[in-house]
C-alpha cells in the first residue's frame, strides 16, 4: 500500500510500532590474579624497552623539529635502534595530541589497564589522596620484579637476560655485543667485530674492564670438558632414540642442545630455551613437563603460566640453568 494512502486512511498521527531492545553486551569474567599477572608482564616489558630507548637517546640525542617535538623519522630511528615499537618511543618522547585508541594502547603497555580492567597500578594512579605516591610505589614493588643482574650465555654466542637487566649489566653487554632483541627477555650476540670494537673503544681501566676481568677469571676457573661429539654428517650414533627424533626436527640446535632437550623429555626436568615465534618475536621460555609429539613438543610454559605447544624447528638455543 502506498504511504500516501496509509496516511489518508489512518491519519498523520499513526506510527508503526517501534520497541528497540538494547543489544546484549558479552562479558568475560576476569580474576584479579589474571589482571595482576598481565599488568606485571606488560609493565616489566615496558621497563626493559624504556631502558633501551633512554640508552639510545643518550648515545644519539633526538633532533627536535623547529616547531617543537620530535619528527616521525626521528621516532622511527630511535625505535629501530632500541628495537621496540614506535608507540613505546612516543611514550618517552610524547607528542601534543594522541587519539583515544592510542591512549588505551599506551595504558596497556604501562600496565595501567590489563585484560580490559583497571589494574592495581591504574587504581593507585587514580587515587587522589596524600598516600597515593606511597600506594603506587608499593603496588609497583609487588608486581614488578627486581632488575636482573645475571646473564646466561648460549652455545650460539648469545647472552640472554630474562626480565629487565640492571644498568651496569646492560652497559657491559652493550659494549661487547650487539643487542638483537628486548622485552621480557633481552638477547645480545657476540662476534669478533663486537669484541674488537669493545677493545678499541673502552679505556684501560673502567667498570666494564673490571667486569670483563672478573668474568674471565670465572671462565678460567671453570672445569675444562670436551663437548659432546657432533653426530650430523659424522656417523656418530645418538645416545637415545629421543635424541635422534629431536635432532631430526630441531634443525637449529647443536648436538649438545639436542641432548639437553631430549634429557628434559625423558627425565621430566625443566629446561630454558630461546624460542622464535612465527611472527619473528624472540622470547626466552622456561618449559617443564615436556611431552614429545614431532614436530612439536607440549610443555608447561612458565612465562605464560599455561600449557603451550612449541615447534621444535623454532627452538634456536638451549640455555644452561
Amino acid at each position: 500500500m502506498p504511504a500516501e494512502v496509509t496516511l489518508a486512511l489512518r491519519g498523520t498521527g499513526r506510527h508503526a510500532p517501534f520497541e528497540p531492545v538494547p543489544p546484549v553486551v558479552r562479558t568475560l569474567p576476569v580474576t584479579s590474579a589474571e589482571v595482576d599477572r598481565e599488568a606485571a608482564a606488560t609493565a616489566t616489558a615496558f621497563a626493559a624497552h624504556a631502558a633501551s630507548v633512554l640508552a639510545t637517546c643518550s648515545a644519539a640525542p633526538p633532533v627536535l623539529l623547529k616547531s617543537g617535538g620530535v619528527g616521525t623519522r626521528e621516532l622511527s630511528r630511535i625505535g629501530r635502534a632500541a628495537q621496540c615499537e614506535g608507540i613505546v618511543v612516543r611514550l618517552h618522547l610524547p607528542q601534543d595530541t594522541a587519539p583515544f585508541a592510542t591512549v588505551i594502547r599506551e595504558a596497556e603497555l604501562l600496565g595501567v589497564v590489563a585484560r580490559g580492567c583497571l589494574s592495581p597500578i591504574g587504581a593507585a594512579l587514580r587515587a587522589d589522596d596524600s598516600e597515593a605516591a606511597e600506594t603506587l610505589a608499593a603496588v609497583c614493588e609487588r608486581l614488578l620484579p627486581e632488575a636482573t643482574r645475571t646473564v646466561r650465555f648460549g652455545a650460539d654466542l648469545t647472552a640472554v637476560v630474562t626480565g629487565t637487566p640492571s644498568a651496569r649489566l646492560a652497559a657491559l653487554l652493550d659494549t661487547v655485543a650487539d643487542k638483537e632483541a628486548g622485552g621480557t627477555a633481552s638477547v645480545w650476540r657476540f662476534s669478533p667485530t663486537t669484541v674488537r670494537r669493545a677493545l678499541d673503544t673502552v679505556p684501560t681501566v673502567t667498570p666494564v674492564t673490571v667486569d670483563l676481568s672478573a668474568l674471565a677469571a670465572r671462565l678460567r676457573a671453570a672445569p675444562t670438558e670436551l663437548p659432546a661429539p657432533d653426530p650430523f654428517g659424522t656417523g656418530v650414533p645418538y645416545g637415545t632414540d629421543t635424541e635422534e627424533i629431536v635432532a631430526g626436527y630441531a634443525k637449529n640446535l647443536a648436538y649438545a642442545d639436542v641432548r639437553q632437550v631430549a634429557h628434559a623429555v625423558n627425565a621430566g626436568t625443566a629446561i630454558t630455551v630461546e624460542y622464535v615465534a612465527a611472527s619473528g618475536n624472540r622470547t626466552v621460555r622456561t618449559l617443564s613437563e615436556l611431552v614429545l609429539d614431532p614436530p612439536h613438543v607440549y610443555a608447561w610454559c612458565h612465562l605464560r603460566d599455561d600449557e603451550r605447544v612449541f615447534t621444535l624447528s623454532r627452538i634456536h638455543g638451549v640455555i644452561p640453568g
